[in-house]
């Protein structure tokens, strides 16, 4: 009942903020429909559904995505077309690789239950300040987030929703491209999109078809640095599915000719990114921003990298990963808590520790730790592709999620690019037309992160648009942003809160994505909190601590010149 009182005073801001909108003219519809600027990715962030691959651009992860990008945080309406990281998630997000199997038989994703519509006249007066402050105390009053530990490490986290009679089990890893290196770089993505493809007992198609008699959603996802393997079940169906995935995880067994089929199903996703602008854009931008770090590789690995991997690599990637020390298990659903420590107690129980499995994790914390080299000059890249257009990454290295600075960045971000009526958006599309889409948002990441904008436009107009990229960014270190902007980041924050986290599974992997930071599952309850506490002398401080015109890195995907291509041959008439 908790969590539906929370919903129901999230549907009061709603109500508000559309309210002071019509009053205003503000388009807020328009910006509160764009869900994800965050992204589990994950990433928030993600991958895995049936059929071909197709691969994100690195974007928003990680708050879910997700993968946010990214893929997996990622804006949505001017953002890449879907990622799924890291958009985020978040953000929207470019697609992303996903695991080839069955189609699945599911049930829609369980949401709380809809508040209904409160009517005009019942509107108290209390301002969306005051409405914010309720719903920020009723949060941290809600139901509460438990965490605890197994005997052998496994950590769990729980909470509970009584909105239906389903459960959310989501094993997350530490996993993904941070810990992998150039020559093993995809091992991750291969691992999770082959855990479901054959165990001791079942060979993928009894589990693709055993999982969708129940009407189950069992799915694998892959960030930057995390793997996650998600069971959505019914309570009545818990204990078969559950006993599935255990299996999956203890016993697989990587038949050959899956392992093959995954491979080229990734390498064939990973070429197709390659050929559209903004993944490809994306790519450089990491590449070019993290030289030397963690976080230059692509969550997905590469086309030159996973065709070496064999199957021996991926049986000792598995013993590296699925380790008790290693794993965490977060669980929303409508049953207690005790039933959710048995039910792992009893399939993951008997797993040892392995001390030394932990020590690839160690040796890139510890690079994140170091950060990303000084710049001493702006940092450019270009590729030349045969394409008609001109596709724009631009930003700065920033502190990462754990910083002071995250709340700030989060407003700024949400003000330079996040929806419609973004300054880039009103500025470089509306009264300039120099894009076709045109976004900004701020990585999900630890230690380093990034804010960047990123537009695509015409050729012609491309030393523009990056004139008109850097005179608004100039604009947040030399004047506060107005009162209006404030209060519109504000309440599209609030509202991309309440809409990211409408489902069991959503809330799930936002509890995932935060622990998976080192912020903790309790960071969800003080996210409000920390992104609009930030007042605008701190969103100026923040602009003027990170954006250095001399430290941008720019990447761009600009088309081959005309006089550089060839003529194709004439048609030869018919008569």
């Amino acid at each position: 009942m908790q969590n539906n009182t929370i919903f129901k005073t999230l549907s009061l801001i709603l109500t508000v903020m559309f309210l002071i909108a019509s009053v205003n003219g503000s388009p807020l519809l328009a910006q509160t429909a764009e869900v994800k600027t965050e992204a589990p990715a994950a990433s928030a962030s993600e991958p895995s559904a049936p059929a071909a691959k197709t691969a994100p651009a690195e974007q928003p992860v990680a708050e879910p995505a997700p993968a946010e990008q990214p893929v997996a945080e990622q804006p949505v309406a001017e953002q890449p077309a879907a990622p799924a990281s890291e958009q985020p998630a978040s953000a929207e997000q470019p697609s992303q690789p996903v695991a080839a199997e069955p189609p699945a038989v599911s049930e829609p994703a369980v949401s709380t239950p809809a508040p209904q519509p409160v009517p005009v006249h019942q509107i108290a007066g209390p301002s969306t300040d005051e409405a914010i402050k309720s719903l920020i105390e009723q949060i941290k009053s809600g139901s509460a987030i438990t965490e605890d530990k197994l005997a052998n490490g496994i950590k769990l986290i729980y909470r509970k929703n009584t909105s239906a009679d389903i459960i959310v089990l989501k094993l997350s890893a530490r996993a993904g491209s941070v810990y992998e290196t150039e020559k093993n770089n995809g091992i991750s993505c291969l691992l999770f999109d082959l855990i479901k493809k054959g165990n001791a007992k079942m060979k993928a198609e009894d589990i693709a078809r055993s999982v969708e008699q129940t009407g189950a959603i069992f799915k694998t996802d892959v960030s930057k640095n995390m793997g996650s393997i998600t069971l959505v079940s019914t309570v009545k169906a818990f204990e078969k599915n559950f006993d599935i995935l255990a299996e999956c995880v203890l016993t697989s067994n990587f038949p050959p000719a899956e392992v093959e089929k995954e491979k080229q199903f990734l390498v064939g996703a990973l070429k197709a990114e390659n050929d559209k602008m903004d993944a490809a854009c994306a790519k450089l931008f990491y590449k070019t921003m993290f030289a030397g770090h963690p976080y230059a590789l692509h969550h997905y690995g590469s086309v030159e990298s996973v065709p070496k991997i064999n199957r021996n690599d991926i049986v000792k990637w598995h013993k590296n990963i699925f380790v008790p020390d290693n794993m965490t298990f977060v669980t929303v659903g409508n049953v207690e808590y005790d039933f959710v420590k048995q039910a792992v107690e009893k399939r993951f129980g008997a797993m040892k520790p392995a001390p030394a499995a932990l020590k690839i994790f160690e040796e890139a914390n510890k690079k994140i730790a170091e950060g990303v080299k000084p710049f001493t000059a702006p940092r450019e890249a270009k590729e030349i592709k045969d394409k008609a257009q001109a596709f724009i990454y631009y930003g700065f290295v920033t502190d990462g999620v754990e910083s002071k600075d995250y709340g700030a960045l989060k407003m700024l971000s949400t003000v330079l690019g996040s929806g419609m009526s973004s300054r880039l958006f009103h500025n470089l599309r509306d009264k300039e037309s120099l894009a076709y889409q045109v976004t900004a948002y701020y990585q999900t990441l630890r230690g380093n992160s990034a804010l960047i904008s990123l537009m695509g436009t015409q050729p012609q107009k491309y030393d523009q648009a990056v004139a008109g990229l850097k005179r608004e960014i100039e604009d947040f270190k030399n004047e506060l942003i107005t009162e209006e902007e404030y209060s519109r980041a504000k309440n599209k924050l609030v509202g991309n809160y309440a809409l990211q986290r409408n489902t069991m599974e959503d809330q799930a992997e936002f509890l995932s994505l935060w622990e998976g930071l080192g912020l903790g599952a309790k960071f969800e309850d003080e996210y409000l909190q920390n992104v609009l506490s930030p007042t605008r002398e701190d969103i100026q401080r923040v602009a003027r601590k990170y954006f250095d015109q001399n430290k941008f890195v720019l990447s761009v995907i600009y088309p081959e010149p005309k006089e550089n291509k060839t003529d194709a041959p004439a048609k030869k008439s018919t008569k």
